[in-house]
């Protein structure tokens, strides 16, 4: 967000990630995590290059001027943190050009918001803000062993609803299928580590619970389909 290149040590994010229990097969694990790492560094060199090229900078502005909110959301694997962001503007003229009806929009309790056990990631806001009026946006972003859906614009729509004692809170929820056939990220980078985020805790899901088999879940990797598909 403040346009500064962060470095990742993708050889130590390797040593973290292979003794989660993602799938029920070491060698394969290593293998898979491997060829992930490998396609998110490539993704990563991309826009790390472009971003050293006056041209695409000059693109760049010009599209944060046309479409200036974004979202930053922090991915923490013991000491290494890494981002990934969404494009929120672009999300919202979105689903104006699907002429979406705002009440046609979900109408989620309050109370979801204020729950400790409560699967909706939102971020208090820390400062004041104009109030807006359209609906919220969440999407499922997994964390953990849990689904969750995180709020990529309307905290401080959320936070106003709480101060005022409402009920409710009108929401849009988009499938992750939309946002990545629509490639609603800031960059390739983020759309592969949302992918990779959301099959690798679905894999590690399916693995504990349902004991599914490795070699079945790499089968349905976006690495060897290139489609997303939800669990």
């Amino acid at each position: 967000m403040n346009m500064r290149i962060y470095k990742l040590d993708y050889g130590k994010l390797f040593k973290i990630l292979r003794v989660f229990p993602i799938l029920n097969k070491q060698a394969l694990l290593d293998v898979y995590l491997k060829n992930w790492l490998e396609v998110l560094q490539s993704h990563d060199k991309m826009i790390a290059d472009q971003f050293q090229d006056p041209h695409f900078l000059a693109l760049y502005a010009e599209e944060v001027k046309l479409a200036p909110e974004n979202f930053q959301i922090p991915l923490s694997f013991e000491d290494i943190k890494v981002f990934i962001h969404f494009r929120v503007s672009r999300i919202i003229e979105a689903l104006k050009q699907a002429n979406m009806d705002p009440e046609s929009a979900a109408q989620i309790g309050i109370h979801e918001f204020l729950r400790s056990d409560s699967q909706i990631n939102w971020t208090p806001p820390d400062r004041p803000a104009h109030i807006k009026k359209e609906p919220i946006l969440m999407v499922p972003l997994t964390v953990g062993q849990y689904h969750q859906w995180l709020v990529i614009d309307g905290n401080h729509r959320i936070a106003d609803k709480i101060a005022k004692k409402q009920q409710t809170v009108a929401a849009y929820t988009l499938s992750a299928e939309s946002l990545v056939e629509s490639n609603l990220f800031c960059s390739t980078f983020d759309k592969m580590l949302y992918i990779f985020q959301n099959e690798t805790t679905a894999f590690g899901r399916l693995t504990l619970r349902d004991k599914r088999d490795a070699k079945s879940l790499i089968a349905k990797s976006y690495l060897n389909t290139g489609i997303y598909v939800s669990e």
